[in-house]
């Protein structure tokens, strides 16, 4: 029968136990387990929260060999099974791979060596991680990372056996060892796995012989194994599993690229191969074997297309011969002649070479109109207008005067002498000499200044070693930065900033930005907020530093009293002997559960032993009362 939303049962829990239940104590399971009790003690608190049948999207399954991700199943594929982690909907063994921002990657230096480096993994022993791109320490056309070691490499296709490289066309890594291939392979992809803590999954053998269920002449006896390209691999995926090259995976997770690369499915069954790698072809493009990025271009024309090993948007590039070029005008005057692009309103292409359709060097061609060329064949364009180089400078579209000469640079839309002038954010100010830098709005050199903060240049006061604090600098030998304000750095003493000041922490303590001296003695000096206390003679608590007030083994606060939690319990801000070894409360007292029960707050006396009950505020014994709402009734 059901008692207080308990159940009885008979035997112990199925799927697991989560703590205990009901009882005198009254304690609740927690969501996912249910209370279980074993007779007779339905009131003695001997109730075990078990866990439920296991279920994934309302789906029950075995969890010694399935796992949920992600409210997707998925089988457990670690060994042992326990093991199996999750990313995202799909599972893996940590040993062989990982997770990278929801990623699954390849563990390129197993569990101790690989780390993540944006949705990739990568060997920390071979590379780094610079912001989202992984920036390997070796050239990859003459070198490649076998366990650590960065090994050369003799041919364009290698792999790794422990600290070795070799070229998978005509040797396998056996045991352990590189020894020759009985039969050749092509060397197009190689899916051994670059470190030596991945088991090789190369081995000699004879094709796989469908009828007879044979791998090498060996008769495969579970019907959870399948045969890739002479390998004997598990079923990961059931009846559904597939082969790519020699390794064996879940199509649901995984699709093969070049027949030998395994890769995940990135955009689930919309998943495309680019060469050796899959993509989303929703959000990327494959171009010449190279994955690139789609168009951001909100314009009239928004698609994506090739150039090369290159994307673009037609309305902004065009394409010519695989090289990618600036339009002339637009789209409508722009066309092709061999790699390059012209102008169709001056020029037209004869056999492959551009011919002039203007006086040249008379005339120049500038935004399709032949106008007169003020310097003949050294002239240029700024826009629709001529203009000689040696008086003129284009900034940004717009033409001015050379006022430096051969010393002129643009800065934004005008023109400047870089001799005694600096350009900061598009502005010109005054500069040169040195002074090319710019500290917000403000030149200067870096040289001999510093700039801390915007438009904020001091005097260096060490050279190099120069650093700011705030608006000022400092040699960081003999001061030190204590949120914006210099404090004098003493070498015998390690001093650290608390707030805006220095302190000694081997003598003082930092509480809040307020620095204190620390207690003598050999008892710890802490803090509570922002005071100090000693922690045998005080505790800290909500309400601040409370000094003991019983023993010094005091250990907890009870309101504004301490207490021994081995020895006291503390009821509603009162301070109670423990009653045995319970520290059980109802209202503001302790109780031992064995002689008492707490009745809405109130304790009785266990009259009746173990069967003992409460109705509201009184006790009964249930084999000759029964409570009904709050009045007890005799049975008989």
């Amino acid at each position: 029968m059901d008692f207080n939303g308990c159940k009885h049962i008979g035997d112990d829990c199925l799927y697991g136990q989560d703590g205990i239940c009901g009882g005198i104590a009254g304690f609740v399971c927690r969501p996912g387990t249910t209370c279980m009790f074993k007779p007779p003690n339905v009131a003695d608190g001997a109730g075990k929260c078990c866990l439920n049948e296991p279920s994934c999207s309302g789906l029950s399954y075995d969890h010694t060999q399935l796992t949920c991700c992600g409210g997707t199943l998925r089988p457990r594929v670690a060994d042992p099974p326990s093991q199996t982690k999750c990313c995202g909907t799909q599972a893996y063994d940590e040993r062989f791979h990982m997770c990278c921002n929801g990623q699954l990657t390849e563990s390129p230096g197993g569990p101790r060596h690989s780390e993540c480096c944006g949705n990739k993994g990568y060997d920390t022993r071979c590379g780094e991680c610079n912001g989202w791109h992984i920036k390997l320490w070796y050239d990859q056309s003459k070198e490649t990372c076998c366990a650590g070691d960065i090994t050369p490499i003799s041919s364009d296709v290698s792999c790794c056996c422990g600290h070795l490289a070799f070229d998978p066309t005509h040797l396998i890594c056996k045991n352990g060892a590189v020894v020759p291939r009985a039969t050749v392979r092509p060397g197009t992809c190689c899916m051994a796995h670059t470190s030596s803590h991945v088991p090789n999954t190369y081995c000699e053998a004879e094709p796989y012989n469908v009828t007879k269920l044979t791998c090498e002449g060996r008769v495969i006896k579970s019907e959870g194994k399948i045969c890739c390209d002479d390998t004997i691999n598990d079923r990961v995926a059931g009846p559904y599993t597939q082969c790519c090259g020699n390794i064996s995976y879940d199509p649901s997770q995984y699709t093969c690229c070049e027949g030998t690369s395994l890769q995940e499915l990135v955009a689930g069954d919309r998943t495309e191969c680019c060469c050796r790698e899959s993509y989303d072809p929703e959000k990327s493009i494959c171009c010449d074997s190279e994955i690139q990025p789609f168009s951001n271009y909100t314009g009239y024309l928004n698609t994506t297309m090739c150039c090369g090993k290159k994307s673009y948007n037609p309305a902004l590039k065009i394409c010519c011969n695989g090289q990618l070029r600036n339009f002339f005008g637009g789209p409508s005057t722009t066309a092709c002649c061999k790699d390059e692009a012209y102008d169709k309103r001056c020029y037209t292409c004869v056999m492959g070479q551009l011919r002039k359709d203007f006086n040249y060097p008379t005339q120049i061609c500038c935004n399709g109109v032949a106008q007169y060329a003020p310097a003949g064949k050294h002239s240029c364009c700024c826009g629709a207008t001529a203009f000689s180089p040696n008086t003129h400078i284009c900034c940004n579209g717009a033409l001015g005067w050379r006022k430096g000469g051969e010393f002129s640079s643009c800065c934004g839309y005008q023109s400047f002498d870089q001799r005694y002038e600096a350009c900061c954010n598009n502005v010109v100010v005054q500069g040169g000499g040195g002074y090319d830098s710019c500290c917000g709005n403000v030149a200067y050199n870096p040289r001999t200044q510093i700039c801390c903060g915007k438009n904020t240049v001091i005097t260096r006061q060490a050279n190099e070693h120069t650093c700011c604090c705030g608006s000022s600098s400092f040699n960081p030998e003999k001061s030190i930065c204590c949120s914006g304000y210099v404090r004098p750095r003493d070498p015998k003493k390690r001093l650290q900033c608390c707030g805006i000041y220095s302190f000694n922490p081997k003598r003082e303590i930092c509480c809040e930005d307020t620095v204190q001296q620390r207690y003598k003695g050999k008892h710890a000096t802490l803090c509570c907020g922002n005071q100090r206390y000693n922690t045998y003679e005080s505790v800290c608590c909500e309400s601040g530093v409370i000094n003991k007030k019983y023993t010094p083994d005091d250990d907890c606060c009870c309101g504004p009293k301490t207490y021994n939690i081995k020895k006291q319990v503390c009821c509603n801000g009162k301070v109670n002997h423990k009653c045995g070894d319970y520290d059980l409360c109802c209202n503001n007292l302790s109780y031992d559960p064995n002689i008492s029960i707490c009745c809405n707050e109130e304790l009785k006396p266990r009259s009746y032993g173990n069967m003992t009950l409460c109705c509201e505020t009184e006790i009964f014994n249930p084999s000759s009362s029964i409570c009904c709402g709050d009045k007890l009734i005799d049975k008989y």
